[in-house]
């Protein structure tokens, strides 16, 4: 059982026609083919490398045995740190259900989805990682730790002339998307406002950011 395309195996391996097999070689390419099945969930995969001589020459046939096993799957899905948000809505956003096949990547975007749902609600220097998977060999599913750095959260509200709808001002902002909020981004921030008005025809429209600090009682 391969588990994933053999076309792709090969090239992952990367062992060349005529390329000096030395063990070192050898050990590279189970390494590679390991990482690449782990990454799309086979935990368990096996590796099998072996270098037979041609008869009568001094060439060796590579023999690769690829055993996958089965994928594995998600199990437990715990949010580490500070959420800022309910955890239901953290949990909604990152999409990795209990018993879905797992890979690396469904984690990762899982992260990245959540981390936007956060920049989303104001917290726009928030960082959503994707700890290692915790594999469990005796029920092949995997455990993730989803850790969560929110940072100071934020609120941006537009003073002066409103010619523009509040929700096209606010797409404008380049916060979330850059996932900061300091001076540069402010000015960033601004131009991109300038260039919306203009756009609408306000072609002498200038915006000015100012932070300001709210402390509480």
């Amino acid at each position: 059982m391969s588990g994933i395309d053999l076309a792709d195996a090969a090239a992952v391996a990367g062992l060349a026609i005529g390329e000096r097999l030395a063990p070192t070689r050898l050990a590279r390419a189970e390494r590679d083919l390991l990482t690449r099945y782990h990454r799309d969930g086979y935990l368990g995969a096996r590796i099998l490398i072996r270098a037979e001589p041609v008869a009568g020459s001094s060439e060796r046939d590579v023999i690769i045995f690829l055993n996958a096993g089965e994928q594995a799957r998600i199990g437990e899905v715990r949010l580490v740190g500070d959420t800022g948000l309910p955890a239901k809505q953290i949990e909604e956003a990152l999409k990795l259900p209990e018993g879905h096949p797992y890979r690396e990547s469904l984690a990762r975007d899982g992260a990245r989805a959540a981390e936007e749902r956060l920049r989303q609600d104001g917290y726009y220097e928030a960082r959503v990682t994707a700890g290692p998977p915790d594999w469990h060999a005796d029920s092949n599913r995997v455990d993730l730790d989803i850790r969560v750095s929110l940072g100071p959260r934020f609120r941006v509200e537009f003073e002066g002339r409103s010619a523009l709808p509040e929700s096209a001002l606010k797409s404008a902002l380049t916060f979330a998307a850059s996932g900061a909020a300091d001076a540069f981004e402010q000015e960033s921030s601004a131009r991109q406002l300038e260039a919306a008005y203009r756009e609408r025809g306000y072609h002498f429209a200038r915006v000015t950011p100012r932070r300001a600090t709210v402390t509480s009682a």
